[in-house]
């Protein structure tokens, strides 16, 4: 789950987005986010995709079926 994490961090950063932001926008926690981005908490599907959608990331099932995510476009439209 690091790499997701450190994907998710990566580029809203690069968006130049807060958590607060990200969370009103996701509609997930702000607690939530901050934990996922540290490592201390593991992302259900359905968050996952709801902040994956928010911050244009593709999700790819490799065939080893780990999650992989993979930045599709640098910028929020």
């Amino acid at each position: 789950m690091n790499e997701i994490a450190n994907k998710i961090k990566e580029t809203r950063l690069g968006l130049k987005m807060s958590q607060s932001e990200l969370s009103a926008l996701s509609g997930v926690t702000k607690t939530t986010i901050y934990n996922i981005e540290t490592g201390r908490q593991s992302c259900s599907t359905q968050c996952l995709l709801k902040l994956c959608n928010v911050l244009n990331l593709q999700l790819k099932i490799t065939e080893n079926e780990k999650v992989k995510s993979n930045n599709i476009h640098n910028e929020v439209h």
